[in-house]
């Protein structure tokens, strides 16, 4: 507020001075002009003398000649002279009052209606649209360097501790993305998608198991909205770490009536749910992760197995002109779907890997597959769609990135290529 207020006063000083300037210059080009105006006078008297010592006139015509070049003078210089000293002298200090008085006044408007914390980077964001993006684009390292001291100057910019949160989840730093989110909802009022977030990552920062702390944050963001996704997935994970079967379809199905049929998040929700159901294989327990089961224990396995004849080898990039747009650890998930699916139906095989190891070549097999019911070996063609997960996350959101391959056929030298290069919208 105060350099605000400076930045007025000096802006305001330069006014003055760019119209003042100006006045003074006319008022001593003024006075030169009447300053001529009498030498020419003098001049023509000069003449008149000359004219009379001559014997050009006589001394009636010379008094008469001089008395009409003294009426002249008086009658034009002094009016002159008045005018000009007069006018200025009477317009600078009101000039000079009148340009303190505007910035003065327009100061204690904007700080009786105005928004002035405004003006220092204040209020509730703390950061600009420009400056959100900017941030959002960085690698979740340098994201962190830079907004740990805005955060220490603002305690209340509530955007910049959401984008530290999340960069913090990306670092693994799960703690420090507890307490982040745990400040953000001490400022306002309560954000179901910030409490599920924070019971997410207090559940990674348990090593993926639920705790009553975690429960009470998932149910609180149920309580707020019961459509939460992400509450209700935890929800679900929770129950069947309790051995809650039945409540957990409850909360999956209810997640499910949200999602169109066809739609790769309705498919993994109904591979949960049968296996939920007990319709599923037997060892292969739903993980205890917050996100849908990839394989037994929640991740992708490392090992591509035996591929057999049943396999796809890709090799998987990221365009150049989105370089920039997906921060360093970003996860990237890749799995395979038959080639006839039109985007729909659950995934063959499943392979997760970051950003920072493309371009990459991986090989997708049976031993990736998400069920024993559905694998690559039971396809004849199949597309491969690689997406970067902005939030981590394998349900896509708005803002990921993502590339799909042509149809490629199933087998052992089979080989393709994705290209990450479009965003979802």
């Amino acid at each position: 507020m105060t350099a605000f207020i400076l930045l007025a006063l000096v802006m305001t000083l330069l006014a003055i001075g760019a119209v003042v300037w100006p006045l003074r210059r006319r008022r001593t080009s003024g006075r030169r002009d009447d300053e001529a105006g009498i030498d020419v006078y003098r001049e023509r008297d000069a003449e008149l003398v000359r004219e009379h010592e001559r014997g050009n006139l006589n001394d009636a015509e010379f008094a008469e000649a001089r008395e009409e070049l003294e009426r002249e003078l008086l009658a034009v210089a002094p009016d002159q002279t008045r005018r000009t000293t007069t006018g200025n002298a009477r317009s600078l200090p009101a000039l000079l009052v009148f340009s303190a008085t505007v910035p003065v006044v327009a100061i204690a408007v904007y700080i009786a209606t105005g928004s002035p914390d405004l003006i220092g980077g204040g209020g509730s964001s703390g950061l600009s649209p420009a400056q959100v993006e900017r941030f959002r684009n960085m690698e979740p390292e340098r994201r962190i360097a830079e907004l740990e001291p805005v955060v220490e100057r603002q305690p209340e910019a509530t955007r910049a501790w959401i984008l530290l949160a999340q960069a913090y989840r990306a670092t693994e730093r799960y703690g420090d993305a507890v307490s982040a989110y745990a400040r953000v909802q001490a400022q306002g009022d309560p954000d179901p998608w910030l409490m599920a977030r924070q019971a997410e990552a207090l559940l990674l920062a348990n090593g993926r198991r639920f705790t009553d702390s975690v429960d009470r944050l998932v149910q609180r963001a149920l309580d707020l909205d019961d459509s939460n996704p992400l509450a209700l997935m935890l929800a679900g994970h929770s129950a069947m770490a309790r051995g809650d079967d039945e409540q957990a379809v409850t909360h999956w199905r209810r997640l499910a009536e949200d999602m169109p049929a066809e739609s790769e998040n309705r498919a993994m929700l109904e591979r949960l749910i049968a296996r939920a159901q007990g319709e599923g294989s037997s060892d292969t327990p739903a993980s205890t992760g917050s996100t849908p089961a990839i394989g037994s224990n929640g991740e992708a396995p490392d090992d591509a197995g035996d591929a057999g004849d049943a396999a796809v080898t890709v090799r998987v990039s990221l365009a150049s002109s989105l370089a920039d747009a997906a921060p360093s650890g970003t996860t990237v998930f890749i799995f395979a779907r038959p080639a006839d699916a039109n985007g729909g139906g659950a995934p063959l095989a499943v392979q997760r890997t970051t950003v920072d190891a493309l371009p990459v070549e991986v090989t997708l097999t049976d031993a990736q597959a998400m069920t024993p019911e559905q694998t690559i070996s039971q396809a004849k063609r199949v597309r491969v769609t690689a997406r970067a997960s902005l939030q981590g996350g394998v349900m896509p959101q708005s803002g990921d990135l993502q590339g799909e391959s042509d149809a490629i056929d199933v087998g052992p030298d089979a080989r393709g290529t994705v290209t990450i290069d479009g965003r979802i919208p």
